[in-house]
């Protein structure tokens, strides 16, 4: 299998937080230039910008916020731990499985993987899975920790090289200073300096 950076330098993977198939790592840069770390971020900063991401599943549903409160007190921690900890050649990567209300108001879980790093003064979100079903629904998929294939493991995280397929619309705040890295990537978000005030 070709190598996306996914797991490729068994040295430079921290786990800085885990539970069953969950979790927020450093893992070596998956692409180039080296990024701008380490860095100091606080906790309620990266949780006011990930607040800014919303989802809907088409055109015609309101969109609602991508990350629960609980998502952001555990990905707010970890990730201000992560990019302190950090250096020019590692990525935060993450997966959780995140419950949100599906038809009938009853909440299901869905599976959210993301890559970050700092570059340029701009935090930077790669999506992987978006909104794909979590276990309960038997989504689990091909749950091999070494299968760097987004296609087959729902737990990898976003990829600078290739996109992923997304199972959700993604929008942002208006003015939030939230928009994408480019026209074919609706997968990348970049948070300008004013996102992360």
């Amino acid at each position: 299998l070709p190598s996306f950076g996914f797991g490729s330098d068994e040295d430079q993977e921290v786990v800085l937080w885990h539970s069953h198939n969950e979790f927020i790592r450093l893992e070596a840069r998956g692409g180039s230039p080296p990024n701008n770390q380490p860095i100091k971020l606080p906790r309620e900063r990266i949780k006011g910008a990930l607040r800014n991401i919303f989802v809907r599943q088409t055109l015609k549903d309101d969109p609602t916020p991508l990350f629960s409160e609980v998502d952001l007190k555990v990905l707010g921690r970890y990730l201000e731990e992560g990019f302190e900890k950090a250096s020019p050649d590692q990525d935060l990567t993450f997966a959780i499985e995140s419950w949100h209300k599906g038809f009938f108001g009853l909440k299901t879980n869905k599976i959210i993987t993301g890559r970050l790093f700092y570059l340029n003064k701009q935090l930077n979100l790669i999506f992987g899975s978006l909104m794909r079903d979590g276990p309960m629904h038997e989504g689990y998929g091909e749950l091999s920790a070494r299968n760097p294939d987004p296609r087959i493991n729902p737990y990898v995280p976003g990829l600078r090289a290739i996109r992923v397929k997304m199972d959700a619309i993604i929008s942002t705040a208006p003015n939030s200073g939230v928009f994408r890295a480019a026209t074919n990537r609706p997968d990348w978000l970049v948070f300008l300096p004013k996102a992360l005030e």
